[in-house]
């Protein structure tokens, strides 16, 4: 009992050094700010946050409905949130601060196995698992609502079964294991093989526990690193028949130190990891992002340390993989393949550029933001029958489950 109390306290007093220290920095980070002359609480709204790596909360339009429900109110506030002045660079500066700071995990020492949480937990509640090896969380609660969603949802997908040949990959993540007792909390496979109905094919990223998400996943960000989207570009090619999936490429590294969207998400920089990606050497083609020939993504400007922003909570998985854009298209002017047409969310940023070279014409939508960046609404059969789709990839996760967002356009 003795020496169980004193690495108790040993603990304890760490976790104070560490939340004082960092406070402490991120104080004079505010103090400088107001020197530089802060004149204001909101600056011209901005969308995307880099060093979080999501879209940026904006000013809602007040209407008499939205502010009798409360709506109106707490968008309001969320926006204020997002939006405050100089709010990206004071994380960007709070990162490279805390970045040079020493540290040392007194956690790492005296405990396996088990989730801890994170010292300085503000905004939202994250933890550890193995003592400080990894950013993940508890996994998610499915709730009544969250199973009333899903059959919304699954009820679309069927929809969409009759439209086109559809594929859908499932990706599982921390959010549905508990890496303490190896449960899944959420069987993805057995819901989807129950509920869809149709012509359709089903494959599952599966991590098996906590050794196998370590080697798929990104230690501060919730996406998949390149081993693991490169095993899923696989998988993916032998659901869909591909013939000749291009083979593992060789790993690269600028030596950059990561901070992904768990770590930025909260001002926690003490976990560090270098950014490694694959190269790539795409074949000639055109690529159109939201309706404007341009490149997706910075591979090449990446390879060639051709980027001026080199700081630690800089998004480098969106800046080297491409961003949540609402559309991109990628032509390869070969008309004797078939037209793809790729559903996902951010997890397939990384995906769309391998697949696409198997096809003639490739088209990416995020539903979460189609309609924002054409000012149209997403109807499956109108797109379907407009650009001539042969076949549907849908590249589900958890949140594709039980959020109405990435869903949007669906049940048109």
């Amino acid at each position: 009992m003795g020496l169980e109390n004193l690495l108790s306290g040993i603990e304890i007093f760490m976790l104070l050094k560490n939340k004082l220290r960092e406070n402490w920095v991120f104080l004079g980070l505010v103090f400088v700010v107001f020197l530089l002359g802060m004149c204001g609480l909101v600056k011209t709204p901005q969308k995307t946050s880099v060093a979080e790596n999501r879209s940026l909360v904006q000013f809602p339009h007040l209407t008499i409905g939205s502010f009798i429900k409360g709506t109106f109110q707490e968008e309001f506030e969320k926006a204020i949130s997002d939006q405050f002045l100089m709010s990206e660079a004071i994380k960007v500066n709070y990162g490279q601060v805390i970045n040079n700071l020493p540290t040392f995990g007194i956690n790492n020492l005296f405990c396996t196995n088990r989730y801890t949480e994170v010292p300085n937990s503000t905004t939202e509640k994250r933890e550890f698992f193995d003592c400080g090896d990894y950013m993940v969380s508890y996994p998610t609660e499915v709730t009544t609502n969250n199973i009333k969603a899903y059959k919304r949802h699954v009820a679309n997908y069927n929809k969409l079964n009759n439209l086109a040949d559809v594929y859908y990959y499932y990706v599982t993540s921390y959010n549905t294991i508990n890496f303490e007792t190896g449960e899944q909390t959420i069987d993805a496979r057995t819901m989807l093989k129950n509920d869809l109905e149709g012509k359709y094919a089903l494959e599952i990223f599966d991590v098996g526990g906590y050794g196998q998400y370590k080697k798929y996943y990104y230690k501060t960000d919730h996406h998949w690193n390149h081993i693991g989207f490169y095993k899923g570009y696989v998988e993916i090619s032998n659901m869909m028949g591909i013939k000749n999936p291009i083979e593992m490429p060789k790993i690269l590294t600028n030596h950059d130190i990561f901070y992904g969207s768990h770590a930025n998400a909260i001002l926690y920089y003490d976990v560090k990891e270098e950014f490694e990606y694959f190269d790539y050497e795409f074949p000639e083609h055109d690529t159109y992002v939201n309706g404007k020939k341009s490149e997706y993504g910075n591979f090449k400007k990446y390879k060639n340390h051709d980027y001026a922003d080199k700081n630690p909570v800089m998004g480098y998985y969106e800046y080297v993989y491409g961003g949540n854009n609402g559309e991109v298209i990628f032509d390869y002017h070969n008309p004797e393949a078939e037209n793809l047409l790729i559903i996902s969310n951010s997890f397939g940023n990384p995906i769309k550029s391998l697949i696409s070279q198997h096809y003639n014409k490739t088209f990416a939508v995020d539903l979460r933001n189609y309609k924002k960046a054409t000012g149209k609404d997403f109807v499956p059969r109108e797109y379907i029958k407009e650009h001539n789709i042969d076949k549907v990839l849908v590249i589900l996760t958890m949140g594709f489950l039980f959020s109405d967002d990435v869903n949007r356009g669906l049940e048109n």
